[in-house]
């Protein structure tokens, strides 16, 4: 975050631990595994990916 202080305030990053995805806010606070797993199979859904 240090390095990268301008982006992570671009995209709403204002704590540590916080996970931004494909440049947007996901998770505020460390999310579990399955919902990080969730998200990420979600996300590739809509890509027209899958996840397995």
């Amino acid at each position: 975050i240090l390095e990268e202080m301008d982006y992570a305030v671009d995209v709403g990053v204002m704590s540590s631990p916080a996970i931004a995805i494909d440049g947007q806010l996901v998770f505020s606070s460390l999310p579990s595994a399955d919902e990080l797993r969730a998200e990420l199979s979600r996300r590739l859904g809509e890509a027209g990916g899958h996840a397995s």
